[in-house]
């Protein structure tokens, strides 16, 4: 119970904060942080892809990405051709990409590591492409955390994740209040572990058991859809960003160990109108609705099995199972304003940035997306407009950034665009 509970929250997390934000334009506090225009790319993959889940570079000359319904880690050359899949969507093996979507860590010297459930470990990908050898997870237990949700890596060799939700975590010193979650650093020789920071999350403000009368097991759970959250990364030097949403500032912990509290960053705010909040409501009960046939159609195709941690993959009982209800806190409990970030904001170049997607931009002209780019030394230095219809899935070393956009048949391609000037720029 508590674990289909818990991947329906982790669902609700990256649904309920994109329903209703948008990109607004010219009435919410123009700043005079400087404005980099992507240019429209001429490098294109030849073929597309179904869903993309993350890009990255290997050395200089291969480029990684995971086509994640598809369930294949394919390679390309740095113009985005001559794919080679190198894991794919068969049943078990070496080469096997395994039955559901997962991300990969960047590791060490340019490689990759791709969680591997048959033996709860870590399939190593050499910067020439190639399945080198496995790695064992500093502590088994955590494989589903990783299977699941981004991690990062330290220039240490450190790895970061974030832990456990207390209903699944219980009495674990790794766990956290219930709008909070820790983030975990894990080393893989010494196998130590610890609790390096916490972040505010998306999670239900209250989570109930109905009691059955007719046999059928009911759960509700009550969520606001405009708390601010926290997100956090490792950028590639090896320190900590947490981005703290109530303020737009982000807390380092840096790679001696100490703690360093950024200025507030410049930020776009917007009011949320009473007829936005109830909109709201609408689109996620709607969008609640789709992921519960989604769910259902799934398990009916997959013979209504699911993948349990410490138990792998276990058939649900025949019984009928009904949806969980989602209720939402009072309209006046909202907040007045869009928080600033939404859940999967943050993630990190290989030059020493990171970059955040806020909820709001003045600077956006047409809908496009517009990110913050910050370091640690300068703060926000720079936004940068994409083309429209593209988001940024991954990054290569000298300004190297991989985006994807949707195609009219439902695919995704992917292109590679060069921002010269961005590590001068550090």
């Amino acid at each position: 119970m508590h674990f289909r509970i818990a991947r329906r929250h982790r669902a609700l997390a990256a649904l309920i904060p994109l329903l209703g934000f948008c990109v607004s334009r010219g009435m919410y506090g123009q700043s005079t942080v400087p404005i980099f225009d992507i240019p429209q790319s001429s490098v294109r993959a030849a073929s597309n892809f179904s869903r993309i889940l993350g890009v990255t570079s290997l050395g200089n000359s291969w480029v990684l990405a995971n086509d994640a319904e598809r369930r294949q880690l394919v390679l390309l050359d740095t113009a985005l051709r001559n794919p080679k899949v190198i894991l794919d969507s068969v049943a078990d093996g070496a080469t096997s990409y395994g039955r559901f979507a997962k991300p990969f860590i960047r590791f060490l010297a340019d490689t990759v590591l791709f969680p591997d459930l048959p033996s709860k470990s870590f399939i190593v990908i050499s910067p020439a492409g190639s399945v080198v050898r496995t790695m064992a997870l500093p502590r088994t237990s955590d494989f589903l955390i990783m299977a699941t949700s981004p991690s990062s890596v330290d220039v240490r060799g450190n790895l970061y994740y974030r832990g456990l939700a207390p209903e699944i975590a219980g009495n674990s010193e790794h766990s956290a209040p219930l709008d909070s979650a820790p983030i975990i650093r894990a080393n893989f020789d010494s196998r130590r572990i610890d609790t390096v920071a916490k972040v505010k999350t998306q999670r239900p403000s209250e989570i109930k058991r109905i009691p059955s009368t007719d046999g059928v097991s009911r759960s509700s759970i009550t969520v606001n859809p405009l708390v601010s959250i926290d997100e956090w990364v490792v950028e590639s030097g090896g320190a900590l960003a947490v981005v703290r949403g109530h303020d737009y500032h982000i807390d380092w912990l840096l790679p001696d160990g100490s703690w360093y509290s950024a200025p507030k960053m410049p930020f776009d705010w917007k009011r949320v109108s009473e007829a936005e909040r109830l909109a709201l409501m609408d689109s996620a009960r709607t969008a609640e609705t789709t992921l519960d046939s989604s769910r259902t159609a799934k398990l009916k195709r997959e013979g209504n099995f699911v993948e349990v941690p410490g138990r792998g993959r276990v058939r649900l009982p025949d019984r009928p199972v009904a949806p969980i209800r989602v209720d939402f806190a009072p309209s006046n409990e909202m907040a007045d304003y869009y928080p600033a970030i939404r859940t999967g904001a943050v993630i990190a170049d290989l030059d020493g940035n990171i970059w955040i997607l806020p909820t709001t931009s003045a600077q956006s002209k047409n809908g496009e997306l517009v990110y913050d780019v910050v370091d640690r030394q300068h703060g926000l230095k720079e936004r940068v407009r994409l083309p429209p219809g593209r988001s940024v899935v991954g990054f290569g070393h000298g300004g190297v950034v991989f985006l994807a956009g949707p195609t009219s048949s439902g695919e995704w391609f992917l292109e590679r665009a060069v921002i010269p000037s961005l590590r001068s720029r550090r």
